[in-house]
């Protein structure tokens, strides 16, 4: 059972449950559950991940292979980008608590604020000396919207370098 889930080839205790049925074992989701908290597995979200299909293992190969040799004054010259949502109050992803079936205390719930508080997109880019420009993002993005961060807060961390 253990190296089921080691594997990947139990994809939860309800699964395992109803595949060792399935092989004529009668064991509860809750006792697999037990088993596995005291063999050392915890229950977790899934961290959600790009696949790695072959296409972007190859690309990763090349843009590994390209840049090979550069030196650390190659890499000084790099500044990396990216978008992120900001929320005001918690988080988007689902939270977990235990419970012993009482009622639930202040920490074992999720607060939240109707019409869920407010959040911020930001533009933000890294340099090897630091922190770039901020840019903060209003509505939806498209090219030109874009290209007009890219001309600013891009521009005025290049002229600070």
């Amino acid at each position: 059972m253990e190296a089921g889930h080691s594997s990947g080839n139990y994809k939860n205790a309800s699964d395992t449950a109803r595949k060792l049925l399935e092989d004529g074992e009668n064991i509860s989701a809750e006792t697999i559950r037990r088993f596995l908290k005291e063999s050392g597995y915890a229950a977790i979200h899934k961290p959600k991940v790009l696949p790695s299909t072959k296409h972007r293992m190859k690309e990763r190969y090349e843009f590994a292979r390209e840049h090979l040799s550069w030196t650390i004054d190659d890499w000084k010259k790099v500044i990396f980008s990216d978008e992120t949502k900001v929320n005001r109050i918690g988080s988007d992803g689902l939270q977990w608590t235990w419970t012993n079936g009482e009622n639930l205390k202040d920490f074992q719930v999720q607060h939240m604020i109707k019409h869920g508080g407010g959040s911020l997109m930001l533009w933000g880019c890294l340099t090897w000396y630091g922190v770039g420009y901020l840019s903060n993002i209003k509505g939806s993005i498209n090219s030109d919207f874009y290209i007009g961060i890219l001309e600013d807060e891009l521009m005025k961390t290049i002229n600070c370098l």
